[in-house]
């Protein structure tokens, strides 16, 4: 694990804190608990929820702990935890794949039994509900991690999308052990199975062996991220590997490493980008960065980036949000006085000083009392939990 001392300033003591959120979906939340699982608690044979999959797991399990949902209903999904050995991992992304990507490398998806056609169940692959539990309680180093995960994608393939991100790459070394567990023969030592991830053996270019080492090797884009300032001072020779498909720059962990967190407009960070750029260049390979706007991207695509991500859902999202509130703040003239008389209830009943927002909530609360008895502010509209419409006026 790599120490920074700016991140060791988060906690008075040092000490790391992992933290865990979830994308529940709209109106719904699923709470979470936190569990330290004991080796003799840990399954010896372990079998899906959602794909069905069945694993014999190892017999010397360590203690880790782990972040589950409290309903069962959709497995384990531990998602995040840290072992004994201080090794911590995630499981929790995001992500997407086109119908182009998913024809040439589908996932290994559940198939029910068909009592008519007489064909059993077919499991699916792995997926955010089994990593966890496959992986922590079995390595003790990040690196064996990596391997693990790789051996169990091997065997078993797939349900969902996935991506993997290797954070802190600090040499060429290191990049070097990246192209070994996530590319094939000749570039790396990935094992292979005729197994489900492979499809029984049955994909066309299975025909022969090498046309699929060449076919997934290509498809499996591999990007280390240049974050560390070893990554920099490397920067050139991990570009250069044959199995590096280019480089992600992280600019907010790139700038801590440079001594300046989040000045991005020093010359030293302007130097560390053109490096990247360089090698990348030099290399013929792709070179993508993380920026916060449209327009920080399409600077850095001047720049010659090929790629970028802008900005994580939830931000994007409140923004848009954001957006549209000042059309909504904007009460129509005819509504003005409706619109002040019920501030003025709301700060008589309250003494609330803030009741000029009175305009805004009271579009809400038309909006949610849609008959027009309802939308007639003579007395406070009433809500769902049985209290009045003033809770909802900000202190």
């Amino acid at each position: 694990m790599h120490h920074d001392p700016c991140r060791q300033k988060a906690s008075y003591d040092g000490s790391t804190i992992i933290a865990r959120d979830d994308d529940s979906g709209s109106g719904r939340y699923d709470p979470k608990r936190f569990v330290a699982i004991a080796p003799e608690n840990q399954p010896r044979h372990y079998r899906s929820v959602l794909s069905h999959v069945e694993i014999d797991l190892p017999d010397n399990p360590c203690r880790y702990s782990i972040v589950p949902n409290v309903l069962p209903n959709r497995g384990i999904l531990a998602e995040a935890g840290v072992n004994e050995h201080n090794v911590a991992m995630s499981a929790t992304e995001t992500i997407a794949v086109n119908e182009r990507v998913l024809a040439a490398d589908p996932l290994v998806e559940l198939r029910p039994a068909d009592a008519q056609a007489g064909t059993p169940e077919i499991p699916g692959g792995i997926g955010e509900e089994d990593i966890i539990t496959l992986v922590l309680p079995y390595v003790n180093t990040a690196r064996a991690g990596v391997a693990r995960l790789a051996e169990l994608l091997s065997a078993y393939g797939p349900h969902e999308s996935h991506g993997i991100i290797i954070p802190d790459v600090q040499s060429v070394e290191e990049a070097r052990r990246l192209v070994e567990y996530a590319k094939y023969y000749p570039l790396g030592a990935r094992g292979f199975a005729f197994s489900r991830s492979a499809k029984y053996g049955f994909l066309p270019e299975l025909k022969q062996i090498g046309d699929y080492f060449t076919a997934t090797n290509q498809r499996t884009l591999l990007m280390p991220q240049c974050e560390t300032a070893g990554a920099r001072e490397h920067i050139e020779g991990i570009a250069a590997l044959d199995g590096i498909d280019g480089i992600f720059v992280g600019p907010y962990d790139l700038s801590v490493a440079l001594g300046a967190p989040a000045r991005f407009a020093t010359p030293r960070f302007a130097e560390a980008l053109d490096r990247v750029i360089a090698a990348c260049r030099a290399s013929g390979k792709l070179a993508f960065i993380y920026a916060n706007t449209m327009p920080e991207a399409r600077a850095y695509f001047a720049q010659d980036y090929q790629g970028a991500a802008i900005g994580p859902d939830p931000a994007l999202l409140v923004k848009a949000i954001q957006g549209k509130l000042p059309a909504l703040r904007d009460t129509p003239k005819k509504r003005k006085g409706e619109a002040a008389a019920f501030g003025e209830y709301i700060h008589k009943k309250r003494g609330d000083p803030h009741w000029e927002d009175a305009p805004f909530f009271y579009m809400l609360l038309k909006k949610i009392n849609s008959t027009p008895e309802k939308n007639r502010i003579s007395s406070p509209p009433p809500m769902r939990n049985g209290g009045s419409a003033r809770r909802t006026c900000p202190r």
